[in-house]
Formats: structure tokens, sequence, C-alpha cells
């Protein structure tokens, strides 16, 4: 697969079954359908810095840049996300990557 089929298959999977969310970057938002998911863990890892409220947004860099997302704004600077209705903050940002092309991004988010 190349990375162009993988972020295609990523889009059509979320347009048919992710949910809409905001995604705020210098007091703008963004919206867009992304995956949201709780983070899983090992039960032994609640309080060693993994909370039950934590969880995992999937977005794609095509929804991004239709959904106007600022050229060359780095997606590390997302403040928040808001999900049903809630505004969520980010704890991480990872870039996922094949043959050096980013295919989709994995926000962690709280609260």
């Amino acid at each position: 697969m190349s990375p162009d089929q993988a972020i295609a298959a990523l889009d059509r999977q979320l347009q048919a079954h992710g949910q809409t969310v905001k995604v705020r970057h210098a007091g703008q938002a963004y919206e867009l359908r992304a995956f949201v998911r709780g983070v899983a863990q090992d039960p032994t890892d609640i309080g060693g810095g993994i909370t039950q409220n934590e969880r995992l947004v999937v977005l794609s860099p095509t929804g991004l840049r239709a959904a106007g997302w600022p050229a060359g704004a780095d997606t590390e600077e997302i403040d928040a996300v808001t999900v049903d209705g809630r505004i969520r903050g980010v704890d991480a940002v990872v870039p996922v990557s094949m043959a050096d092309v980013v295919v989709r991004y994995d926000v962690t988010i709280r609260g």
C-alpha cells in the first residue's frame, strides 16, 4: 500500500464512520471528521500518568487541509479538540508516516 492509498482509505473510513470534531489552533476552530477512541491501557497503568479520561483522536492530513488548516502550521500547535461539544486539552500530537509521508495524526486528548 502506498501512502496515497493509505490516506485515501483513511479518508473513506472517516467519512463513513468518523465523527465531527473541532480542532483549535491560535484561536481558530477547524471542523473535520475524526475517529475518537479510548486510549488502550493496562489497568495497572492508571495513576502512572495515564487517566481513564484520555482519548485518541485520529485525523487525516486531507481533512485538516480541507477544513482550512493553515499551510505550514505545525500540527503540534493544536491547542484543543472539541468532541461532542466538550473542549479537551491536547497532550500529544504524533504524525504517523509511511515512506516519509504523513498519512495520519494521532492526537491524545484529556478532559
